[in-house]
């Protein structure tokens, strides 16, 4: 059976933003939802509008999928540890004196403007509103956060004269937030649609629109007599459980 304009044209408005692999998972739903309406006795159209009122608005889809992406989920978790990071390193560079260390300019230009790039990027992932913008920058100040405290992690050992407390200290705190950046930037690709992952045996791609929602987000009703919420239970019945999801 043919798909209604409306919802043919609210799967497009999805595919603008969402990529392909949520999009068919939202699709497969949306269509148990119309043919749910239409059992009931409702005309084609009026199946059609039934379903995607259910569904939500495209913007309030789109922006629950962003509220809960991993890209935005690294972003915050690096916006909250930069402080306390950055604070350790300024620490260690005033009082090692940095200024003179044997460093050339270039480098350290360089080293400035990732940072402040960086960071640039993790503000918009946090607080952008597009799915694609959101995922885009979150692993641009991903990757850049892992590349500068992977430089500093190699760079301030070969070039300071001596390595104090406070300089081991902001080692130690750069050490760490390169293997959680580093380990991040898995779920950050996958995200981008730019690598599949495997969760409990199931490709990350078909299992992403569920586990989406597993974070407690209540933008929509997705869960209501659709294919994914069957798929949620199936594959993962123990964060269901846990979830703000219900299906009624």
């Amino acid at each position: 059976m043919a798909q209604p304009r409306l919802i043919t044209g609210y799967l497009s408005a999805l595919s603008a933003q969402l990529p392909a692999p949520v999009v068919a998972e939202l699709a497969d739903g949306l269509g148990e939802t119309h043919l749910h309406y239409l059992r009931q006795g409702l005309d084609p159209d009026a199946a059609a509008r039934a379903a995607v009122a259910e569904f939500g608005e495209p913007s309030l889809v789109i922006a629950g999928f962003a509220a809960v992406s991993p890209a935005r989920r690294v972003a915050r978790r690096l916006m909250a540890t930069g402080p306390l990071v950055g604070a350790c390193w300024a620490a260690a560079l005033i009082t090692g004196r940095a200024w003179a260390w044997p460093v050339q300019p270039a480098v350290v230009l360089l080293a400035g403007l990732v940072l402040l790039a960086s960071i640039g990027l993790i503000v918009s992932a946090v607080a952008g509103p597009g799915y694609r913008s959101v995922v885009r920058a979150g692993l641009a100040g991903c990757a850049g956060v892992t590349a500068l405290d992977a430089f500093l992690v190699v760079a301030v050992p070969l070039t300071a004269p001596a390595i104090g407390w406070l300089t081991s200290l902001a080692l130690a705190a750069s050490l760490t937030r390169l293997m959680f950046s580093a380990r991040s930037l898995r779920w950050c690709l996958a995200d981008a649609g730019l690598v599949t992952l495997t969760v409990r045996g199931t490709n990350f791609a078909k299992v992403k629109s569920v586990r989406l929602w597993l974070g407690g987000t209540e933008t929509a009703n997705f869960a209501k007599l659709s294919a994914l919420a069957r798929f949620a239970v199936n594959t993962f019945p123990d964060e269901v459980s846990r979830s703000r999801v219900v299906a009624t």
